[in-house]
């Protein structure tokens, strides 16, 4: 690829980045108008986005993976397991372990909380499943390109980097 090849690219890639932003912020900002029951990055949504992966779970290691006081989790737990979202019980084979899963109206408020946020079929219609898996790959790839050149740089720039990329509002 010779130079102004690359310069397009550049300009072609930032001005989609800038479009992606766009539409993702409208979309946020439509999720804001309804309320915010489901933030799948801290509290409730958190807790359920782990719940959608892996249930059910020890609440000790649902907790292990939260980035949260134990505490809190627990206080999270019991609100959710109050709306029915959850349920929890003991583990037959050791009292001092709770087990912890999702409840079908649990899987319903993920799966509308997602259709709801979803912005793939806007911002990937024109390519079919391949393609989709191709970028998918390329994305992981800069990605990883952009994490070790950020550890490189060091200094103030990786920490704020990390912050940013596990939470992306704080770093703001």
């Amino acid at each position: 690829m010779n130079r102004v090849e690359e310069r397009n690219l550049t300009k072609n890639f930032m001005e989609y980045t800038q479009l992606m932003y766009w539409v993702v912020r409208k979309k946020m900002s439509f999720r804001k108008q309804v309320g915010t029951r489901l933030n799948r990055m801290v509290g409730q949504g958190q807790i359920l986005g782990i719940l959608e992966e892996e249930s059910p779970i020890s609440q000790r290691d649902l907790v292990a993976r939260l980035d949260m006081k134990p505490q809190s989790a627990s206080e999270i737990i019991r609100k959710l397991e109050k709306k029915g979202l959850i349920s929890r019980w003991q583990s037959p084979e050791d009292k001092r372990v709770y087990i912890v899963s999702l409840t079908p109206a649990g899987e319903k408020e993920i799966e509308q909380f997602d259709e709801f946020i979803d912005v793939s079929p806007i911002l990937l219609e024109g390519l079919d499943d391949d393609e989709k898996l191709e970028l998918m790959r390329l994305i992981q790839k800069m990605r990883t390109s952009l994490d070790a050149q950020v550890e490189k740089e060091g200094g103030k720039l990786r920490g704020q980097y990390q912050r940013f990329a596990r939470n992306p509002k704080e770093a703001e």
